[in-house]
C-alpha cells in the first residue's frame, strides 16, 4: 500500500501514514494532510527524512496516549521511535533528508540536482522500505512482549 500511495505522487510521509493510519484510527485523507508537510525533509528544508518522521507519528498512533502524563505510553513511544531513529542512522548514516540525497532541497540549485537525476525515485524508496520494515518489526516485538 505504501508503494502505490507513492508511486501515485504522493511524498514519503505521506505515504506511510495513510498506509498505515487508517488501522490505528485516522482517516485516509486526514493522514495525506498531516504528512504533506513533512515531505523532503520536513517543508523541503532537507531536515529529518519523511519516511522516519511518518514512521514515528505511527508509533503515537499505535501506543500514544491521549492523558498528560501517561509514562507507560511515553516510555513505549519514545524508545521505539528512539530505537527507529537509531537503526536507519546505523543502515543510512543520518536520517537528514540532505545526507541521504546530498542535497539540499531547500536550496534552489540542489532542487534541480534532485530533480534532474531523480533521486525521488531512485534513493526514496529505499529509505521508505527500510523505514516500513524498522516500522513493521518494532511494532511486531512489541506486541510478541505484550503476549
Amino acid at each position: 500500500m505504501v508503494r502505490q500511495y507513492y508511486s501515485n505522487g504522493y511524498n514519503c510521509a505521506q505515504s506511510i501514514l495513510a498506509a498505515y493510519g487508517e488501522e490505528y484510527g485516522l482517516n485516509k485523507e486526514l493522514a495525506l494532510k498531516l504528512a504533506q508537510n513533512l515531505g523532503m525533509g520536513c517543508a523541503y528544508r532537507g531536515e529529518i527524512c519523511g519516511a522516519v518522521s511518518a514512521a514515528l507519528l505511527v508509533y503515537g498512533l499505535k501506543y500514544g496516549s491521549d492523558q498528560p502524563n501517561d509514562e507507560l505510553s511515553n516510555e513505549i513511544v519514545f524508545n521505539l521511535s528512539d530505537e527507529h531513529i537509531k537503526e536507519f542512522e546505523e543502515l543510512h548514516g543520518s536520517i537528514q533528508c540532505k545526507d541521504l540525497l546530498g542535497y539540499s532541497p531547500i536550496i534552489p540549485e540542489d532542487l534541480d540536482e534532485i530533480i534532474s537525476q531523480k533521486l525521488f525515485l531512485f534513493k526514496c524508496p529505499n529509505f521508505i522500505f527500510d523505514s516500513v520494515r524498522i516500522l513493521e518489526s518494532k511494532i511486531e516485538k512489541t506486541e510478541n512482549k505484550k503476549l
